[in-house]
């Protein structure tokens, strides 16, 4: 009977060092078997090591500020605004294909972005005339503005539930700036179109 190949869940185990000794054992000679697998788990581990060790902290405020006054700020919000960027959590075409499934990425393309405090989720979609663009905050409710910045230059407010939704624009990529209270956050170069062409 032939054995079933380690499982990427399998080997992200191997490497967190969360399997009892002697499944750990086993599951590592199977690895060493397998060319593929084991360059997998060394990644892994050089991986998990750097994170573990990394002790880096944010630089001072006055380093910043410097660093932010030599690029021109191409936003139309305040300077006093907090800048951050946000990290891609999800996106739904990026996402490999459920075994079964023979077509890849669906008309409505979903992100979720995030940062310390906030998420953003979201949809982009084709319209009448371009593509529409549609969001909730999640994190603090308070009122503020979306700004879409690109081939052309779009705005909304955010509703109650923090919800926008802002109109249709032409295919192209774009800059996502969101401003609530003191805080100014940044997606940058987003691919606003039909899959094929980003």
């Amino acid at each position: 009977m032939n054995t079933p190949p380690v499982s990427f869940e399998q080997i992200v185990d191997l490497a967190e060092g969360s399997l009892p000794s002697e499944e750990a054992e086993v599951l590592r000679a199977r690895v060493a078997a397998d060319p593929v697998a084991s360059q997998t788990l060394a990644d892994l581990e050089q991986l998990i090591a750097l994170m573990r060790g990394d002790d880096s902290v944010d630089p001072p405020e006055e380093v910043l500020q410097r660093a932010l006054r030599i690029f021109p700020r191409r936003e139309p919000f305040l300077d006093r605004a907090r800048r951050v960027l946000a990290a891609l959590r999800f996106d739904s075409w990026q996402q490999p294909l459920a075994a079964g499934v023979r077509s890849g990425v669906g008309e409505v393309r979903h992100l979720l972005y995030a940062t310390n405090d906030r998420e953003l989720d979201l949809r982009i979609m084709p319209g009448d005339d371009g593509w529409r663009l549609i969001g909730q905050v999640l994190g603090p409710e308070e009122a503020g503005e979306v700004v879409l910045v690109g081939p052309v230059t779009v705005s909304a407010t955010l509703n109650d539930s923090c919800e926008f939704e802002l109109p249709s624009v032409p295919a192209g990529r774009y800059d996502l700036l969101l401003r609530q209270g003191d805080q100014q956050l940044v997606i940058e170069a987003i691919e606003i179109g039909p899959p094929g062409e980003l």
